[in-house]
């Protein structure tokens, strides 16, 4: 006996009246997605508050006195705010970074007091990150009241003269090895005093919030000499530049270690200012590639 047959179910139509555009459900979803994000963002700030500069921990807690560089700071750990510290004594946030209220500056970098940290602030001014106040960024109150900017010119009279006076001792010291490269001395002078110029144009090496001392421009004029006797370059994302020329007559006729020492000049400053130079130019080369900080040529 056959089975009997089964008549084959039809297909429903869908209702193309009730289907949403694929262009609007992909706009709902994403609104969904944002609307979920906002709300966890929310719920995390009423979880853990947002860390200000400058506030106490404890929203009940009494004045406290300022904190100064004597308190000891610890990191807070937070992946949304890296750069929070607290004062264990005054339990006060501190904010470090790039953002520090309280950083200082010297000739090799950017640091804070209260926390002892070394920030990563560039000191090339062709770099767009850069915060550092180079020679090339003046201050408003340049000029005098007078309108004339007497005591700006006669500062910049000094410093110049201070240069001048640096950069002829360090010429000086160098002129057995200038006599046997065949460079007068006055050339020489005039490369030191330019590349002098050039480098506390674009760098902060000898930024205006510090003191220039003769001593100090004299340790950069004989770090130059000193850097010719093997030459600099350096080589960053393939990319070589030559900064010092290699000089063997430099290398044979300076004056030894010894002789420095005799003639009252401190050796470990000048090499100290060697190494500073080289972080400069290397960092140049990196932040503001087509920027030439080349030591000049005769």
């Amino acid at each position: 006996m056959n089975p009997p047959r089964v008549a084959p179910t039809k297909k429903r139509k869908r209702n193309s009246a009730n289907v949403l555009p694929r262009k609007t459900l992909k706009h709902d979803i994403e609104r969904d997605v944002m609307l979920w994000k906002t709300e966890v963002e929310r719920q995390r700030n009423i979880v853990r508050p947002l860390l200000r500069d400058g506030d106490l921990l404890f929203s009940g807690m009494p004045p406290q006195p300022p904190c100064s560089d004597n308190c000891t700071f610890e990191r807070i750990v937070d992946a949304d705010q890296p750069n929070m510290f607290i004062c264990h004594r005054h339990f006060r946030i501190h904010e470090c970074g790039e953002c520090c209220r309280r950083k200082i500056q010297s000739r090799e970098n950017w640091t804070c007091p209260w926390t002892k940290n070394v920030l990563e602030i560039s000191l090339i001014a062709e770099d767009r990150t850069s915060s550092s106040n180079c020679g090339r960024h003046q201050s408003g109150d340049t000029y005098s009241k007078r309108g004339y900017g007497d005591e700006a010119s006669e500062k910049s009279l000094k410093r110049l003269k201070r240069v001048s006076d640096a950069m002829e001792e360090a010429t000086r010291v160098s002129m057995p090895a200038l006599e046997a490269e065949g460079i007068p001395a006055e050339d020489y002078q005039k490369q030191l005093h330019d590349y002098f110029a050039l480098i506390s144009y674009h760098t902060d090496m000898f930024g205006k919030n510090r003191v220039l001392t003769k001593k100090a421009v004299v340790q950069f004029g004989l770090a130059c000499s000193y850097m010719q006797r093997n030459g600099f370059a350096t080589t960053e994302r393939g990319r070589t530049k030559l900064f010092f020329e290699k000089k063997a007559t430099f290398e044979r006729h300076l004056p030894k270690t010894h002789a420095l020492i005799q003639a009252g000049y401190k050796v470990r400053a000048v090499t100290r200012t060697q190494d500073l130079l080289r972080r400069y130019l290397s960092q140049a080369l990196i932040k503001a590639p087509d920027l030439d900080l080349s030591f000049p040529k005769k």
